[in-house]
């Protein structure tokens, strides 16, 4: 055991009295908190969950909870209820609040503050490679000394295994994912869709109003190519336009004879390609991170086309009926580094492009088409903005 891990265990045995202590603690029903990435950032479905409940049930005392300064004063300077993460306030809430919203971990707001919380798990996707437990029995070879480890952990630091009360998932398709990552029982998966899905149905955003006014009637096509492990894990940052056929000219021009604007989003892992790397990119190929949109999906609502590879982001789009490419450029290296899927990746239907001069073709000659819906209907329960409104009535069913 490394130094850190023992201070670690160390602290915790000095939080066991207070973890006990909270299921004597009275819940208030009408306090219910929310969180995302581990108290970095506003943002997923955590976030369009607590927009909602603020919008229209301002009988519920939403409070958003953050380490963030940034979210802090954004969030304070809007009028909402915020806390951070770690201050006294913040875990008294915690301990008093009735549900709590995340979409990463309980640690999205402060985990040893939960102990009789009802927790919802809202996650950031439905997943195609392993997650949650199956991505670490995948990722951490099981000896009897690690299983030891685990146990030992349950006891001294109860607050890392928490169990879902209730994990939100698009369709029955993906109930067995969820509680094979999740641990979780058939009964606390709720098919409700997913609550930031709502926003694909608000038409857009400033960028994408911004490039309509500079470009007029231009179709709008967004990449968003997924997390690979190797970025955390190698320093790795995955570069599409690195290789794979990518030439700029050739790109440029489609782009011009059709009127399209290319937006390429990078994964918050991953770094974004801008400044010095977008100047050798075509005029109408945007490279954007996070700092110019105020959120993805509200964004997404104003694109025509998506290009993604293995995104969850394929699940959410194909509610708007709009149209898909599939670019797995990296496709045998993926499955040999990464993750395995859980399930044959063929099982996603679209227009599939092997490389750079495919999307061009299919981009020059409007080859894109939209995904049957008979596979719409395979992922998705609902194709509607309905979802926010489907959580909140589930846990007011389940809990309340």
């Amino acid at each position: 055991m490394s130094g850190s891990d023992f201070f670690h265990a160390l602290s915790g045995l000095f939080s066991l009295p207070s973890w006990w202590a909270q299921r004597l603690v009275h819940r208030t029903p009408d306090l219910w908190v929310f969180g995302a990435w581990f108290g970095d950032r506003y943002g997923d479905n955590s976030r369009a969950m607590f927009e909602y409940v603020c919008a229209c049930h301002p009988e519920i005392t939403a409070v958003w909870i953050t380490d963030s300064p940034d979210v802090y004063n954004d969030l304070k300077a809007q009028g909402r209820r915020v806390e951070y993460r770690n201050s006294r306030r913040g875990r008294s809430i915690c301990r008093r609040a009735f549900a709590a919203f995340v979409s990463t971990s309980a640690a999205d707001v402060c985990e040893k503050s939960l102990n009789g919380c009802r927790i919802v798990m809202l996650w950031h996707g439905c997943p195609i490679k392993v997650i949650g437990r199956d991505a670490r029995r995948f990722m951490v070879r099981d000896t009897a000394w690690k299983r030891i480890k685990t146990l030992l952990r349950r006891l001294v630091l109860p607050w890392e295994f928490i169990r879902y009360d209730m994990v939100c998932s698009l369709s029955d398709f993906f109930s067995p994912i969820f509680c094979s990552a999740f641990g979780i029982e058939p009964g606390a998966n709720a098919v409700t869709g997913l609550p930031r899905n709502d926003a694909l149905f608000a038409g857009g955003d400033h960028l994408t109003s911004s490039i309509e006014a500079r470009w007029p009637g231009s179709v709008k096509i967004v990449y968003l190519p997924t997390f690979r492990d190797t970025t955390v894990g190698e320093g790795i940052p995955f570069d599409p336009f690195g290789g794979f056929g990518f030439d700029a000219c050739k790109l440029g021009k489609v782009l011009q004879e059709r009127n399209m604007v290319f937006i390429y989003k990078g994964h918050y892992y991953d770094l974004q390609l801008k400044g010095a790397a977008s100047e050798a990119l075509p005029e109408r190929l945007l490279c954007i991170d996070d700092h110019d949109i105020d959120d993805l999906y509200t964004f997404l609502g104003g694109t025509d086309i998506l290009i993604t590879d293995y995104s969850s982001v394929y699940f959410d789009y194909i509610i708007t009926g709009k149209k898909v490419i599939l670019a797995p450029f990296d496709y045998d290296d993926y499955i040999r580094v990464c993750r395995p899927f859980y399930f044959d990746y063929s099982l996603l239907e679209a227009t599939r492009a092997k490389d750079w001069n495919a999307i061009c073709e299919i981009l020059s000659d409007g080859l894109a088409l939209p995904v049957p819906q008979s596979c719409i209907s395979r992922f998705n329960k609902y194709t509607d903005d309905g979802s926010c409104g489907r959580v909140y009535d589930e846990v007011v069913r389940r809990f309340c």
